[in-house]
């Protein structure tokens, strides 16, 4: 992985390729997809999908920072994938993009850039804030050396863990924050 700011968007994709060949990088497609062992945590008690207080987005910034670092291992190396689909630049290189329906000409077509860059604790709180507002680009967190993912969004947080072993040890270090519904969600 470059460290030195300047960023090959086909490294990116030989590491994805490792681990996701033929998947887009978008947690909520990942999710979709039904073949990767996955865990979705929810930003705020009682499944709660926006702060309404100061102590609220402190949750949230809590539970996604303790999420990630339990994904990412703080100070590793990770790919950040910015992900748009309204026209705007995301943060990084353009890498790609994907229509989600070819034969629909109103299908949304997304845009990726990418950045590599190590996940530390409260670094991204920005971004993090963001995406729980529903603001900005998507954001997701992908580690090569394994293949797991961070994808956060508006009311919580989808985590694609190496394993369903990883998935499991997850769900119960973080119970607290699992949904009640039988499918995850």
């Amino acid at each position: 992985m470059d460290t030195t700011g300047i960023v090959d968007p086909r490294e990116f994709w030989l590491d994805w390729d490792k681990h996701h060949k033929g998947r887009q990088p978008l947690g909520y497609v990942l999710r979709q997809d039904g073949s990767l062992p996955w865990v979705r945590f929810h930003a705020l008690p009682a499944s709660k999908r926006y702060a309404e207080t100061e102590q609220e987005s402190g949750i949230i910034l809590s539970r996604g920072n303790t999420l990630a670092s339990a994904m990412l291992e703080p100070s590793q190396k990770c790919w950040i994938i910015s992900s748009r689909c309204d026209g705007e630049a995301g943060l990084g290189v353009p890498a790609g993009g994907w229509t989600e329906d070819e034969s629909d000409p109103e299908s949304l077509v997304w845009k990726f850039f990418i950045r590599d860059e190590a996940w530390a604790n409260g670094k991204f709180d920005d971004a993090l804030k963001d995406l729980a507002n529903d603001a900005g680009p998507y954001v997701t967190w992908f580690e090569p050396e394994k293949g797991r993912i961070y994808a956060p969004y508006d009311g919580g947080f989808d985590l694609f863990p190496a394993s369903l072993e990883e998935a499991q040890a997850l769900k119960v270090r973080f119970s607290d924050w699992l949904s009640d519904r039988e499918d995850g969600l």
